[in-house]
C-alpha cells in the first residue's frame, strides 16, 4: 500500500479535533499607501519586514516576471514607501535575471523557498517567438535566509523544466513543503503538491487530491497554525472566473473540502495570502485589484482576522523509522514531562500512532520493541491542530550521554593523495613477516635512525625532503588542485573549523586496547586475535558503535604524529568492517602523541617499552 493511501486509511478512523474554529471569523482589509501604478504582489513577513514581488518595468508593464523585495514595516503606510525597498533579486542575479517570486521563509530553520523563471535568455526569445513569452516557467530554489541575505541555494529535488514547480510553503507542525505544480498527477491547470522531509532532502510529491484540487489553478499556499490558506479560480460553488482565498486544515486536507475565507473575498482577484509571525494573532498581508481601473494592477493589502475560537486539545501523528525504514512493530508510551504515563499502544499495520493531546504542554514519547527502547521529546504545540512527527531512533532520540568526534573526512584529509590510497586498503601484515610488538610479550629491542638538529632528537623520517614532480604547464588546467594552490597565493585562505560528529548514547564500556609496533600501523596476528574478540561482542550485544581512539609515542613531529594514528585508525578500522561489524557502526579518531599514558614525552630518556605502551588503539563501546 503506498504512503498517501495509508495516510488517507489512517485518518477515516480518527476524528480530529480542531485547534481554532474558523467558522465565525471577521476580515478587516486595508489598502498599503506604499503600492505604486506597477503590480505588488505579497509573499511573505519575516522579522518586520514584508517579502514581495513587483512588475520588472524592463519587460514591459504588468508583465508576469517580477522582481523581488523586501521592505520594512514603517514604509508600507508610507506614499513614498517604496522608494525605500530593498532588492533581494540582486542576490539571485546569477542565477535568474527574469522573474524572481513569490520566496517565503521558514524562520524556525532559517531557510528561503524561492520561486524563479525557469527561462534563460535564449528561452525567453523563443517564448516570444511562439507568442508564449506570459506563460511562466518556473522552478523553486531552496537555501538559507538570515538577517536579509540569501546564500546556499541549490535546486528543488522535483525541478523540471517541462512543468512548473514553485509557490513553496513549508509546516513545521507536519515537516511539509507545500507546492504548486503542472507536474504528471496534477488534476486541473495547476495543483497543489506535498513532500515530506526526509533527512537532508524530500520524500516524493503527494497530489492534495480532489477535494482540495479543481480542474482549474490552485495557487499561492500559505500555512498558518496548522491551517492551510490558498488561492483557487475552479472551487465548488465558487462564483466567477476570478481567484479567491480558501482555507483547509492539515488534518483535514484527504478528509474535509475547503472553505472560502468569507470577508477576504470580492468578485476581483484576492490571493497571495501571508501571516506575521505572531502565532497567537492572524495578521498579515494578501494581494487583490479590486477597485483598480486595470484588472492587472495588484496591491498589497494588510488583514486581520477576528473571532477565532481555540480548542484546547490538538491530535498527533507519530511514526518510527530506523535506518530509513518505516517501523510497523513495537509499543509506544506516551508520558508527560516528568515522566508519568499517560497512555501506551502497540503501533498499528500503517506505521502511525493516533494521540490527542492538549496544546501548551510538553510531552515525551517512548519507543520500544524486542530490539530497542528508545525516549523522544517534541516541542510544546500552543497552536496548531494537527502535529505529525517522525521519530528516528538514532537521531532524534535523548540518550543519557554523548561524545563528541571528529568527522571522518577531516581526519582522512590529514593524509596526501598516497597516504590516503595506502591506508584504505591496508593489507593485514602475518605475523610470520613481523613479530607483534605488544608491552606485555618480549621481544627484540628496535633499531632507529636518528639525527642531531638544532641539539634535539628528531626521527630521520621527519627530516627527508620528499621531491616534488612538478607538471608541465599545459597540465595546469586540468588538475584542479593544483589550479586552488595557485588561487591560494592570492586569494584569501577561509579555515573552517574541524567538524564534530555527535555520538549519543546511554552507556559506554571500554576494551582491551591492542598496540603497534615503532613507525608502524600494521596490525599484527596478536592483535588480531583481540580485535576478533571486540567482534564477536559487537555482534553479540546491542552495542551501537565501537569508538576507535589511536596514539603515537612522542618520537617524531607533531604532524607526522597525528597523521601516523589516523592511519593506525584507518587500519584497525578496515580490520573491523573486513570482518563484519557495519561501517557506520565505527567511530576513530586520531590523536598523535597527545594523553600520553606516562611521563614518555619529548625530551624524556624512556626504554621502549614505555614507548610501546602509548602506540596505541583505545576502545570504547557505546549502548
Amino acid at each position: 500500500m503506498s504512503k498517501p493511501l495509508l495516510f488517507i486509511f489512517a485518518f477515516l478512523f480518527f476524528s480530529l479535533s480542531y485547534s481554532q474554529d474558523m467558522s465565525r471569523i471577521k476580515v478587516v482589509a486595508n489598502k498599503l499607501d506604499f503600492n505604486t501604478s506597477l503590480s505588488e504582489i505579497s509573499a511573505d513577513y519575516v522579522d518586520g519586514q514584508l517579502l514581495y514581488f513587483q512588475n520588472k518595468k524592463a519587460i514591459k508593464s504588468y508583465s508576469q516576471y517580477y522582481d523581488l523585495f523586501m521592505l520594512d514595516s514603517a514604509s508600507l503606510e508610507s506614499k513614498k514607501g517604496d522608494n525605500n525597498k530593498v532588492s533581494l533579486t540582486e542576490q539571485l542575479t546569477i542565477i535568474t535575471n527574469y522573474h524572481e517570486g513569490p520566496c517565503y521563509v521558514d524562520e524556525i530553520n532559517n531557510r528561503i523557498y524561492i520561486t524563479i523563471s525557469s527561462l534563460d535568455k535564449k528561452g525567453m526569445k523563443r517564448e516570444k517567438k511562439l507568442n508564449t513569452l506570459n506563460k511562466n516557467r518556473l522552478r523553486l530554489l531552496e537555501g538559507d535566509f538570515k538577517d536579509g541575505i540569501i546564500s546556499n541555494l541549490k535546486e528543488f529535488s522535483y525541478n523540471n523544466p517541462i512543468y512548473n514547480v514553485g509557490h513553496a510553503t513549508y509546516s513545521n507542525a507536519t515537516k511539509r513543503l507545500y507546492f504548486v505544480s503542472t507536474m504528471p498527477g496534477t488534476i486541473g491547470e495547476s495543483d497543489l503538491f506535498y513532500c515530506e522531509k526526509k533527512g537532508d532532502g524530500w520524500a516524493e510529491p503527494v497530489n492534495l487530491g480532489k477535494r482540495i484540487n479543481s480542474l482549474k489553478s490552485e495557487l499561492f499556499p500559505y500555512v498558518k497554525n496548522g491551517i492551510l490558506f490558498f488561492a483557487s479560480d475552479g472551487q465548488r460553488n465558487q462564483v466567477g472566473t476570478d481567484l479567491d482565498l480558501f482555507f483547509v486544515k492539515e488534518s483535514e486536507i484527504m478528509t474535509h473540502f475547503p472553505t472560502e475565507l468569507v470577508g477576504a473575498n470580492t468578485p476581483n482577484d484576492d490571493y497571495a495570502i501571508c501571516f506575521n509571525n505572531n502565532e497567537s494573532e492572524f495578521e498579515g498581508f494578501f494581494t487583490s485589484n479590486r477597485n483598480n481601473k486595470f484588472s492587472g494592477n495588484d496591491d498589497i493589502y494588510s488583514f486581520t482576522i477576528t473571532n477565532v475560537d481555540y480548542d484546547k486539545n490538538f491530535d498527533l501523528l507519530v511514526k518510527f523509522t530506523n535506518n530509513g525504514e518505516y517501523l510497523t512493530t513495537g509499543t509506544t508510551t506516551l508520558m508527560d514531562d516528568e515522566g508519568n504515563e499517560i497512555s501506551s499502544k502497540e503501533i498499528d499495520k500503517t506505521e502511525f500512532n493516533y494521540y490527542k493531546l492538549e496544546r501548551g504542554k510538553q510531552y515525551q514519547i517512548a519507543f520500544n520493541n524486542d530490539e530497542y527502547t528508545r525516549l523522544f521529546a517534541f516541542p510544546v504545540n500552543y497552536y496548531s491542530g494537527f502535529v505529525s512527527e517522525t521519530f528516528d531512533l538514532e537521531n532524534d532520540a535523548i540518550f543519557n550521554d554523548t561524545l563528541l568526534v571528529d568527522n571522518i573526512d577531516v581526519l582522512v584529509d590529514k593524509l596526501d593523495s598516497t597516504e590516503k590510497v595506502i591506508a584504505k586498503v591496508d593489507p593485514v601484515i602475518d605475523e610470520k613477516k613481523v613479530t607483534e610488538l605488544d608491552p606485555k610479550i618480549e621481544e627484540k629491542k628496535e633499531t632507529e635512525l636518528v639525527a642531531v638538529v638544532d641539539d634535539q632528537k628528531t626521527n630521520i623520517k621527519d627530516i627527508t625532503e620528499i621531491p616534488v614532480v612538478v607538471p608541465k604547464k599545459d597540465n595546469l588546467i586540468k588538475d584542479e588542485g593544483i589550479i586552488e594552490t595557485v588561487k591560494a597565493k592570492t586569494d584569501p585562505v577561509v579555515i573552517d573549523e574541524p567538524k564534530k560528529e555527535v555520538i549519543k548514547f546511554d552507556r559506554k564500556e571500554s576494551f582491551e586496547n591492542i598496540y603497534f609496533a615503532f613507525d608502524s600501523y600494521t596490525i599484527y596476528e596478536y592483535s588480531q586475535n583481540k580485535l576478533d574478540k571486540l567482534i564477536g561482542y559487537m555482534n553479540s550485544s546491542n552495542a551501537k558503535y565501537v569508538i576507535l581512539n589511536a596514539y603515537t609515542d612522542s618520537r617524531g613531529s607533531t604532524t607526522y604524529n597525528d597523521k601516523l594514528s589516523v592511519k593506525r585508525a584507518l587500519a584497525t578500522r578496515e580490520y573491523l568492517i573486513e570482518n563484519g561489524i557495519p561501517e557506520d557502526k565505527i567511530k576513530y579518531q586520531g590523536f598523535g602523541e597527545t594523553n600520553l599514558v606516562n611521563k614518555c614525552g619529548n625530551g624524556i630518556v624512556c626504554k621502549d617499552i614505555d614507548h610501546r605502551l602509548n602506540r596505541r588503539i583505545e576502545f570504547t563501546i557505546a549502548y
